[in-house]
């Protein structure tokens, strides 16, 4: 119950940093919803668009859920 998740996308698609970070957060709250559909806390879940922060990671359009 103390732990924090937070959901990280990735994604190169869009035009620009700006475009791409927005898509990537969409897809994160995608993620979070279906984490609170699952029973888990909305307050301890956060979300993160990266964007193309990490060209391999943003390739492959991944998504990171890390707990801590």
């Amino acid at each position: 119950p103390d732990a924090k998740i937070e959901v990280q996308a990735y994604t190169t698609e869009g035009k620009n940093g700006k475009a791409k970070e927005k898509l990537s957060l969409m897809r994160a709250k995608v993620v979070e919803d279906m984490l609170v559909t699952y029973g888990v806390d909305r307050g301890q879940i956060s979300s993160k668009g990266m964007g193309d922060k990490d060209d391999a990671k943003a390739k492959e359009n991944k998504m990171e859920i890390v707990v801590k």
